[in-house]
């Protein structure tokens, strides 16, 4: 039961299959629909659509699906397999939401203003095992009892971590993976615990509010132009200012982009960037009143009328 499908979602991988996690949620475009979707099911104002899985997907691991594994069974064909992993360390598994799940509800909440930060925050609250009064560890607890329980035999398999290949590919009927000579492969290594996802989306969602601040700030400027127009100097120099302040911006965050290093635009970094382009306009705005005062002579060299002989 972690976010990011844990070992299980890469040996699902290897045997042939594309499962659904977490980080699919709000990868590539899905942040603006999955969210939502996943909320209103695990409120239950909606049953489960197969169609979230986009035709690219033919297993789900990890939450928010699993805790909904009740409902999204009744969308899916008789033959629909239910692999459950036993959580052996389920005091550490507590710890680890403590760690990851907690920071990130919080950010989420503070973005919940926004209906996409909205359905983010209903999403998550839901989406692992909780009790208020016995704690997570014994949520969890029931929460496999529960699974146990519900899902008919034959189309359950109860795994845990060291039960190798055999079970898992018995039970999917699928040949174990051969190394190059020929021998059963070793079971996938996972060195993450599976919460790591979590502080990927906050940065992400940090990220986002930056750039809202960003924006926020173009469009003041904007609207100082749009809406003074009779200040002409005035709506003249806020749009130099804009274009320097933009110029600036875009030919950094092009930098990271292209380095990699997306999540190095901190607001600190933001801060003094804006202090630097404000700095030299306002040296280039000294410099054109200067040369206004004047009357555009800033040099003592020759006009441009004059001629120079050797």
């Amino acid at each position: 039961m972690v976010p990011s499908g844990g070992y299980m979602a890469p040996a699902l991988e290897q045997l042939g299959f594309k499962p659904y996690c977490f980080p699919n949620v709000y990868q590539r475009g899905n942040a603006s629909t999955h969210p939502q979707e996943w909320a209103s099911i695990l409120e239950g104002k909606k049953s489960f659509d197969g169609k979230i899985l986009q035709n690219k997907f033919d297993a789900i691991v990890g939450p928010p699906a699993s805790i909904a594994f009740d409902r999204v069974l009744k969308d899916c064909p008789a033959f629909t397999k239910v692999v459950l992993v036993e959580e052996a360390d389920k005091e550490g598994w507590a710890r680890d939401v403590e760690q990851y799940v907690t920071p990130l509800l919080q950010t989420t909440k503070k973005n919940s203003k926004r209906s996409i930060g909205m359905h983010f925050h209903n999403m998550i609250v839901r989406m692992l095992p909780d009790d208020k009064k016995l704690g997570r560890v014994a949520a969890l607890e029931m929460f496999e009892e529960r699974v146990k329980r519900s899902v008919p035999e034959g189309r359950l398999l109860v795994y845990r971590l060291g039960d190798g290949w055999q079970p898992l590919c018995q039970f999917l009927d699928k040949p174990v993976p051969k190394d190059e000579d020929g021998n059963e492969a070793p079971f996938v290594s996972h060195n993450e615990n599976g919460f790591e996802c979590c502080s990927h989306l906050e940065d992400r969602i940090h990220r986002a509010s930056r750039i809202t601040w960003y924006a926020a700030f173009v469009l003041g400027c904007m609207s100082l132009v749009a809406f003074y127009p009779m200040l002409g100097g005035v709506s003249n120099l806020v749009k130099e200012y804009y274009q320097d302040y933009k110029l600036a911006f875009s030919s950094e965050i092009k930098t990271l982009q292209d380095e990699g290093r997306e999540k190095d635009m901190t607001l600190r970094r933001a801060m003094v960037m804006s202090k630097k382009v404000t700095m030299e306009f306002e040296d280039k705005f000294k410099d054109k009143a200067l040369s206004a005062a004047t009357g555009g002579v800033l040099s003592a060299g020759p006009s441009s009328s004059s001629s120079t002989s050797g």
